[in-house]
């Protein structure tokens, strides 16, 4: 059976996120005194890649594991100054943060519901992928 494109990115990003999580678990995670990834982060990164819309997905996520032990992924675009990342909290918040084309500067906090994908959060990654 083959999986369609979108199907294939998310369940790579998935693999992803569960190796890194895995790599993490035997403490020190980045050689620094990193902790281990934080459970609920590690659940709230993995439904949040479920409902991710199709067209954000055209730049792919880079997945990191933060010195508290909470989980990011980072979007950038390779031919411009801009990049945007979101952090998962392991009380449900999702924090933001974006550096855009003139300077432009985005943050902010979103409570993820598991319903729906955070307009903010969407309306910041397509402004990565146009390299705005």
């Amino acid at each position: 059976m083959r999986i369609p494109l979108l199907g294939r990115q998310i369940h790579l990003l998935l693999e992803e996120i569960d190796q890194v999580f895995a790599d993490s678990q035997g403490g020190n995670a980045d050689n620094y005194g990193g902790k281990a990834g934080n459970i609920n982060s590690f659940r709230n990164i993995r439904e949040f890649i479920r409902l991710i819309p199709e067209s954000l997905l055209e730049l792919i996520p880079t997945v990191l594991l933060e010195p508290d032990g909470s989980f990011a992924l980072d979007w950038e675009h390779e031919n411009a100054d801009t990049s945007f990342a979101v952090s998962f909290g392991s009380n449900d918040e999702l924090f933001f943060a974006g550096l855009f084309a003139n300077g432009a500067k985005q943050r902010g906090v979103e409570i993820f519901n598991r319903f729906w994908f955070p307009e903010p959060i969407s309306k910041n990654i397509l402004r990565v992928i146009k390299g705005k």
